[in-house]
């Protein structure tokens, strides 16, 4: 005879039994629940990655843009200043 462990109570029960005989665990129910756990969980992970990739992109970008225009308007913006301010001398 077969035997296998609860996985609950760890004991050796006979392999075609439905319930522990030693902690009552209903191993049906039990291997119906595990035959059912839901993969969602690791999609949801690499979804999340991924968003977050796009979003670091996407923020670095902008970031990189508004240093470049900053420069490119700084220049501009300080020749005026210093164009105004002789212009008081």
């Amino acid at each position: 005879m077969a035997t296998k462990q609860c996985p609950n109570c760890a004991k050796k029960i006979p392999d075609d039994a439905t319930v522990c005989k030693h902690c009552g665990q209903d191993l049906v129910a039990l291997e119906a629940a595990a035959a059912q756990t839901p993969r969602w969980p690791i999609a949801m992970f690499v979804a999340g990655l991924i968003i977050a990739v796009i979003g670091f992109v996407i923020v670095a970008q902008m970031i990189t843009m508004i240093g470049l225009i900053i420069g490119a308007l700084g220049g501009y913006i300080w020749r005026i200043f210093h164009r105004r301010a002789r212009a008081r001398l």
